[in-house]
């Protein structure tokens, strides 16, 4: 991803239909040619925010979080297989999506990713 980042943020702006429970809202559009797929390792820059906008936790002035996308939580796979290289978007998702409606702990049932 050559120092490029996407970003996604949990705030409902437009639905892109991604998945059903899952919204995008383009800020800035990439490259519209790489896409990452599954078993790819993508570096994120992330920030974990309620729908209030409260934010949780975030990578930014941190490391970047790597992970290999088909093996993390549905919303955040399928978020960023939709992002191409360079773009910034926003991103919501229910809890079903995320970690659930309860959460688990240590974790949130919204998030938010930059990659």
């Amino acid at each position: 991803m050559e120092g490029k980042f996407l970003v996604c943020v949990v705030l409902v702006l437009q639905c892109m239909g991604v998945l059903g429970g899952l919204q995008k809202d383009i800020i800035v559009p990439g490259d519209g040619k790489t896409y990452p797929e599954d078993r790819w390792t993508v570096m994120v820059h992330y920030t974990e925010m309620f729908e209030n906008g409260t934010v949780i936790d975030s990578s930014k002035g941190r490391k970047p979080l790597f992970f290999v996308v088909g093996e993390s939580i549905p919303a955040l796979n399928e978020g960023v297989k939709s992002m191409s290289k360079g773009e910034i978007c926003q991103l919501s998702a229910t809890s079903d999506l995320a970690y659930g409606e309860e959460g688990k702990p240590g974790l949130y049932p919204l998030f938010g990713y930059e990659s």
